[in-house]
């Protein structure tokens, strides 16, 4: 039911990771600012999606000499902390608002620690013993990300940002000078400077998407490429560390296991490769001057600097290091030094040379709370979120105002309801997650992932929506790539199929109705790709049971990026980007009408993945769009437009009638008139063969809607409902429908919003049940005659207005049925002909007969 916006330009600040994605700089102030306002709104209570998720941290020494890890946890704002490294404890915690997060840590010589952040692009130094953290400023004005720092044998510290010039600065702690070495690239190809090493007069940077690793003359500034060893299928030159005159250094896409690189700079050639190593760095070197550590196959292994040679140490379970350090835990039983590494999530490793002792422990590291990336209206009408950098899952209920954490899942970037599951999508392996409210929370169960597409060069799955027995996905490829997917899941049988769009398009926005699934792509690749040359996205038609697109258009010229789509009352399709709105004929897809409500900045815009959120009021006909951080009420005849509530990231409306506005670390419930609740109403218990009544009350009048079975996916109906908003729907229970629990489901296409209930298939209620041996049989108009598991000598004969179920039986004669209700026969031999004449409902399964079978 809703996505995330995502889009970036040179102007606003954004934090961006490899781990992350970006979001509109909007202000955050929670008001409705128009004269037709939101009529109410309510502020959610806090969600309960504070994590630790620390891309940056290192080893060093706390206010009173105590061994310390320090941390930089991301979220809003950025909490700085250092725990006690021999007990976990938290030494030291503050919040720093003018940051989200960070991706580098460094260790000055003089014990001072330097944070480069994301958000701003700001140094830090913390001195220990201090209250609060110095700001250096910014580094490279206009780059809002610090993404790799280092310091040479001066101490002065260099620091390499992102992500759109990629610059290369330093800063002298001892005079207070910055120096700028220039950029690597622009808008049109913006670098991320993602590794950094300096000493002996030079400095070395790793460049992506495009691998590159240069050398730069401390003083003359001069550049100087270095030929790169096999990085073939990588994008990103990520990490580099200087030992003695080493370098170490690894090319990788994502960050997991790859060849560990080794560069002699006073020989000017690579010596060696060492495959599947861990990042996010090496060691320091050893108190004696003469080793470093690193981590392969989550072994902890060591590279003899003087010999050039390395080899296993007995200590495993361990991978990829932050900091990666050296200290004196002030414990006898860890003697001497002992080296400390520590994981994004807070948990930390610890190895001692000296006794081969090793352990592992999860420190008190303070979680910081999270921004809110998606959510959804779930099956059982709470409300589920899910949250960036760090990922999880929490709900809302709106009916007693209660929160709960669900479970660590990865960072989501879009969210949906299928078949009586919560989907979520998560970054960056492009997993799609499963998650049952109706069942226990049991790790590697539920939730569990139902589809991965990470090895078909996919990270992020931005756009879901039931499909009938599928989900179908919408993805934006691998940071640095381009080539998005349209993706189909049977998360019951993992059936599954890709589909390439637009050329490779990213997909963004997917609606589906009638069995043809409806979408919108955006002409961006992943982030930090090359800017497109064809700047047009797309609105497109894909028939799913032929696995065929019906229809493409680019309904605006330059336009670089459509978000949601959703139906009128009249059956049209609608979609809209970040500043226009369209109206499309679902059948061809000629544009019917359109709006630009202002200019957008396409050509500095370095990426729009979703423009905007959408959806029909099915009570007051009003298009609802959601861009730029605001929702807009359009008129679907004038295209006139109306805010009516701001801020927002993501929005979108649920079947109580109420809409619901997510913005950084809040979330609140508005509306613009007073909510009409949907309701679905089914019989507990329906028998096979029998009627029953589905019931919906609470729609708009006119609205359309589709009735649907489950598990089966099955399509019952297209109906409208009446002037007052009603549906009655007479079913017939198929005599072949499976037994046990099973569902209706309603689907609303103007809000994109699902209504369930579950019920119980059951046999038949038996009037006469016959088994063992017996005679011929008559069933008699009314009766239900359930003939199980028995030997009938002579025929069977069904009458008009009869019911037989027979199972698991012989039958030495024919079985004839005249104007019968039913006939079901299952498991049984038939000594004779099967003739059935004007039977309403029959049903012959795995069943023999040794005459002829007359329908």
């Amino acid at each position: 039911m809703a996505t995330t916006v995502g889009a970036s330009t040179r102007t606003g600040p954004h934090p961006l990771a490899l781990l992350m994605a970006v979001l509109v700089g909007l202000a955050s102030v929670a008001a409705p600012l128009t004269a037709h306002a939101a009529t109410t709104v309510t502020q959610l209570p806090s969600l309960p999606l504070t994590s630790v998720t620390a891309p940056g941290s290192v080893t060093g020494t706390g206010p009173n000499g105590e061994p310390t890890i320090y941390w930089m946890s991301s979220g809003n704002p950025a909490i700085f902390a250092g725990t006690h490294a021999r007990t976990g404890e938290v030494l030291v915690s503050m919040p720093v608002p003018t940051a989200q997060g960070s991706w580098t840590l460094t260790r000055h010589k003089s014990g001072d620690i330097y944070i480069g952040s994301y958000g701003e692009g700001r140094l830090f130094r913390y001195v220990p013993g201090a209250t609060a953290l110095e700001d250096l400023g910014e580094m490279a004005p206009g780059e809002t990300f610090i993404w790799s720092t280092t310091q040479d044998e001066n101490g002065v510290i260099y620091s390499g940002t992102g992500q759109f010039g990629g610059h290369v600065v330093s800063y002298d702690p001892a005079t207070g000078a910055k120096r700028d070495y220039g950029t690597w690239g622009d808008n049109d190809r913006p670098i991320i400077q993602r590794g950094i090493a300096a000493g002996l007069g030079r400095i070395w940077v790793g460049s992506g998407p495009t691998p590159q690793l240069t050398e730069i003359d401390i003083a003359t500034g001069a550049r100087t490429n270095i030929p790169l060893p096999d990085v073939q299928g990588q994008n990103y030159v990520m990490d580099l560390d200087l030992r003695g005159e080493l370098l170490f250094m690894r090319a990788s896409t994502s960050g997991s296991p790859m060849p560990l690189h080794v560069y002699d700079v006073k020989a000017g050639k690579w010596i060696e490769s060492i495959d599947n190593a861990a990042g996010l760095r090496v060691s320091e070197t050893s108190p004696d001057g003469r080793y470093i550590y690193f981590v392969r196959n989550n072994t902890l292994h060591r590279y003899d600097l003087e010999q050039r040679a390395w080899e296993a140490t007995s200590f495993s379970g361990m991978g990829d290091m932050r900091a990666f350090g050296w200290l004196d835990l002030q414990d006898p039983a860890w003697p001497g030094m002992t080296l400390v590494g520590a994981k994004h999530t807070g948990a930390v490793w610890r190895w001692n040379p000296t006794t081969g002792k090793g352990d592992s422990y999860m420190s008190d590291v303070p979680g910081a709370p999270a921004n809110l990336r998606s959510a959804t209206e779930g099956p059982d009408g709470r409300i589920y979120f899910g949250s960036y950098l760090g990922g999880g899952l929490a709900s809302y209920d709106p009916r007693t105002n209660a929160t709960e954490f669900i479970y660590r899942i990865p960072q989501a970037e879009s969210m949906t309801s299928h078949d009586g599951a919560v989907y979520a999508g998560g970054y960056p392996r492009a997993e799609v997650w499963q998650y049952r409210p109706d069942q226990p929370t049991v790790a590697g169960q539920n939730p569990k992932v139902v589809l991965n597409l990470y090895d078909q060069g996919q990270s992020r799955i931005w756009a879901m929506a039931s499909a009938g027995r599928y989900l179908a996905v919408g993805t934006v490829p691998h940071n640095g790539a381009t080539g998005g997917l349209l993706a189909l899941v049977d998360p019951r049988t993992g059936e599954n199929w890709t589909v390439k769009v637009a050329g490779g398009q990213s997909v963004v926005g997917l609606v589906h109705r009638d069995g043809i699934l409806y979408g919108t792509t955006s002409a961006f690749g992943g982030s930090g790709a090359p800017r497109p040359t064809d700047m047009n996205s797309h609105v497109f038609a894909y028939d799913i049971e032929k696995r065929t697109m019906l229809w493409m258009i680019n309904p605006k010229q330059g336009e670089g990026a459509l978000g949601e789509l959703a139906f009128d009352k009249a059956g049209n399709l609608w979609t809209a980007g970040p500043t226009s709105v369209h109206k499309l004929d679902p059948a061809t897809g000629a544009l019917l009408a359109t709006r630009t409500y202002e200019p957008f900045p396409w050509n500095t815009v370095e990426y729009v993945w979703v423009g905007s959120h959408l959806w029909t009021d099915p009570q007051t006909d009003k298009l609802m769009v959601t861009a730029q951080g605001a929702a807009y009420e359009v008129d679907p005849l004038t295209l006139e437009r109306t805010r009516v509530f701001r801020p927002v990231s993501v929005a979108f409306t649920t079947n109580s009638g109420v809409n619901y506005a997510l913005r950084d670390i809040r979330a609140w419930q508005w509306t613009t008139h007073a909510p009409v609740a949907a309701t679905l109403t089914v019989e507990p218990t329906v028998r096979l063969g029998a009627s029953t009544t589905i019931k919906v009350e609470g729609l708009g009048a006119n609205e359309p809607v589709t009735l649907r079975l489950r598990p089966s996916g099955d399509l019952l109906a297209n109906v409208v409902a009446d002037a007052q908003g009603r549906v009655s729907y007479t079913h017939t229970v198929p005599l072949a429908a499976s037994l046990g629990a099973g569902a209706v489901e309603v689907e609303r296409p103007l809000t994109r919003g699902i209504l369930r209930k579950t019920w119980t298939t059951a046999e038949q209620a038996c009037t006469r049940t016959i088994t063992g041996s017996a005679k011929g049989i008559v069933v008699r108009s009314g009766e239900v005659v359930c003939v199980r598991d028995a030997a009938v000598r002579g025929g069977i004969t069904v009458l008009a207005g009869g019911q037989l179920f027979l199972e698991n039986s012989g039958v030495r004669g024919e079985v004839n049925a005249s104007g019968a209700d039913a006939v079901v026969i299952t498991g049984s031999s038939v000594r004779g002909s099967i003739i059935l004449t004007g039977v309403r409902d029959s049903l012959v399964k795995d069943s023999t007969a040794t005459g002829r079978i007359i329908r």
